[in-house]
């Protein structure tokens, strides 16, 4: 059949090897040379497996192949062998994308005798055709496949075996209306069983295990091929056998199938007339309380479980506390020796840590057993179902309840109930102790929390509604995706795989916008606790500062020896210091620059002279004071009185301007002509003098 012109024909196919494999040691098609001219009729017999579906999918250019050419020219209309017919309307079915033509989309509706179908159903050609046609007859569904077809116009016509799913006499009809009559015009290809249409055709093709074995004509097939002779004695014998029974029960079929159509009638009345086949997805609304904590709870001890880990994890929470507050409480005990804190606060981490672990055990136990039991629910109750469920639900939507829901069901549920309490617990905790420490700040912690409740309450309101939202239409994306996978080469055949591409997306899009809007309401929320948690933070901050230096400022004053002084003040630490001080003893002023050095905490204090003006016991009390206080100071001591420079680790004698000696203190005394050494001998006598001057006073007293 092939005769060297490429481009004039309708169809040209000149290769070796066509397979769907490209490693299997044999291929599918071998040594195809067809050509096909416009207008032309042609029918692919052969026996089942022969390759005859494969051709047809070669011409659609779904199968690959090795060597030589495959072209076709004109626009492509296909009618698969098994009905694909989308989710939609009857409509949509056949309009498939293109524009709405009333004269088109009348005559393909009547040419294949949709006419009295669509007055029997509810909605006419707005009613919606459930998942995989499943409220159509095999017969009906091919009709609408070949309204199709038909309403796209096209040059090139793939015709499937189209007629095997309806009855003799409406395949005849069919054929003759649709083939030979709306179809005179264009160029067909039609696989066929029934061989009492191939007089008719312009060429038949006879194919065996992937060849074309003989071409030509009916009447040159019946005189040359004795394979096409069988093949048609086979169907004659076929038919004659089926026929006999026929005219015995004429009248008995004609009955029943007056009665199988009533019923039927009947029936798709009965389950539409409340609307259409597919209904929308339910969702709950608005706030449903604890109910669904509740009901999870109930499943596989749950309530049991729970209530363990919450009871495991307020102990550790609280030996938290405690662990926290004895180390507090002893760091600067001397009685309690370094090894043993170390020791005892960590085993009383170690002990904690098992109470985290049964906290965790239960959680993990409380998600299983609310699993495995509302699985089992959900598996017996599809089980169990009517078929009218799946009639009207979208296989999409199971999936959805029994992958993504259900994984969320097993692996979030328990976890995140379980940490939101525990967070809730945290945060109650910290108030709690933040009140202990300053209950000025209940002032703050209560309208913080009454905000918290206001702002989280109109939050899941929101989030609610997303989440279901999202549910909803997950199920939609995994419908429409296995529906497309199923029907891909009908859609790559009429060039629609843009439309459908897009309209995907638009699924996947309206699917995952709540995912963002859910994520844009977190951030809301988040952004508004942390505003709320910086005004709690700040305020405790405020409010421990303020009694820290409270509590320093009467220390200081304490170690100082000047809280007497300033409690007999009227106004306290907020009494009055006027010029210079003047309304302040001299000693009082020297004291009051000593506590503020205490209070600065600086790594060098230099003292001039800074207890001169302060009686020998106060002295003596200050020294220590400067001894605690400043340990890990540099402190550099101007001073004449010998208790004051013998406290200090080196001492530097100046005499006229001039360095005289600098050592230790010890050393420089036992030093033969040392000044400091002289210096303490003039003490000492002094003191000694003065002794003996005060024990005669006394005697004489």
């Amino acid at each position: 059949m092939y005769d060297g012109k490429e481009h004039q024909e309708s169809i040209f196919i000149n290769s070796n090897e066509i397979s769907w494999e490209d490693s299997s040691t044999r291929a599918t098609l071998r040594n195809i040379n067809l050509v096909v001219q416009p207008g032309e009729k042609v029918a692919i017999c052969g026996e089942v497996g022969s390759g005859k579906s494969t051709l047809l999918a070669a011409i659609l250019g779904e199968v690959p192949y090795d060597n030589g050419l495959v072209q076709v020219h004109g626009k492509i209309a296909y009618v698969s062998q098994t009905a694909w017919i989308p989710t939609g309307t009857i409509q949509e079915n056949i309009l498939f994308g293109s524009a709405m033509d009333p004269y088109r989309y009348r005559e393909a509706i009547e040419k294949f005798a949709l006419v009295k179908d669509l007055e029997m159903l509810p909605f006419g050609d707005q009613t919606e055709i459930g998942e995989r046609g499943v409220n159509l007859s095999g017969g009906q569904k091919q009709r609408v496949q070949l309204a199709r077809a038909l309403y796209q116009d096209a040059d090139v016509y793939l015709l499937d075996d189209p007629f095997s799913a309806v009855d003799a006499h409406t395949a005849t009809n069919l054929f003759n209306e649709y083939v030979m009559g709306a179809l005179s015009a264009k160029t067909v290809i039609l696989v066929i069983h029934q061989v009492d249409f191939l007089p008719v055709f312009d060429s038949v093709l006879l194919m065996s295990e992937g060849e074309i074995l003989q071409a030509g004509t009916y009447d040159q097939m019946m005189h040359s091929s004795q394979e096409f002779q069988d093949l048609v004695n086979a169907h004659n014998a076929t038919v004659g056998s089926e026929r006999k029974p026929e005219h015995d029960s004429t009248q008995k079929s004609k009955i029943l199938k007056g009665e199988i159509q009533k019923i039927y009638t009947e029936e798709q009345l009965t389950e539409t007339s409340g609307g259409q086949l597919i209904k929308k997805e339910e969702r709950e609304m608005g706030d449903t309380g604890l109910k669904p904590y509740l009901q999870y709870l109930k499943y596989g001890r749950g309530f049991l479980h729970f209530y363990l880990s919450k009871l495991s994890y307020i102990i550790f929470t609280v030996g938290q506390l405690l662990q926290t507050y004895w180390l507090a409480a002893n760091v600067q005990n001397s009685s309690v020796s370094q090894l043993k804190l170390i020791a005892v606060y960590t085993g009383i981490g170690l002990s904690l840590s098992l109470f985290l672990l049964l906290r965790s055990f239960f959680v993990v136990h409380l998600s299983l057993g609310a699993s495995q039991s509302i699985f089992s629910t959900l598996l017996s109750s599809l089980f169990r179902a009517p078929m009218s469920f799946y009639d009207s639900t979208p296989l999409g939507r199971i999936l959805s309840r029994v992958s993504s829901d259900l994984s969320v069901v097993d692996l979030d549920v328990a976890f995140k109930l379980t940490f939101a309490i525990g967070a809730a617990f945290n945060a109650y905790s910290s108030f709690g102790v933040l009140t202990i420490l300053s209950w000025e700040l209940v002032f703050i912690i209560l309208p913080t929390i009454y905000l918290c409740i206001i702002i989280q309450r109109y939050y899941l309101a929101a989030r609610k509604e997303l989440m279901r939202i999202n549910g909803t239409t997950k199920s939609l994306v995994a419908s429409y995706l296995a529906e497309s996978i199923a029907g891909a080469m009908t859609i790559r055949a009429f060039g629609e795989e843009d439309r459908h591409f897009s309209k995907n997306l638009g699924f996947i899009d309206m699917h995952a916008s709540p995912f963002f809007y859910s994520f844009t309401a977190n951030e809301w929320l988040i952004l508004r606790l942390e505003i709320l948690c910086a005004i709690v933070l700040s305020s405790s901050a405020l409010a421990l500062t303020l009694l820290n230096t409270s509590s320093s400022k009467s220390g200081v004053l304490e170690k100082c020896q000047l809280r007497g002084a300033v409690q007999e003040k009227k106004e306290g630490l907020d009494s009055l210091v006027v010029e210079e001080g003047s309304n302040w003893s001299m000693g009082q002023r020297q004291l009051f620059c000593l506590g503020r050095a205490v209070l600065k905490r600086s790594r060098i204090l230099v003292l001039d002279e800074a207890t001169a003006s302060i009686d020998n016991a106060t002295d003596s009390i200050l020294q220590r004071t400067i001894r605690t206080e400043f340990a890990d100071c540099t402190v550099i001591t101007v001073a004449h009185r010998i208790p004051t420079v013998m406290d200090c680790t080196m001492v530097l004698a100046v005499s006229d301007g001039k360095l005289v000696e600098y050592d230790e203190p010890m050393k420089l005394v036992k030093k033969e002509g040392s000044l400091l050494g002289q210096l303490v001998k003039e003490y000492w006598s002094r003191s000694s003098n003065r002794e003996n001057t005060l024990r005669e006073i006394g005697s004489q007293t």
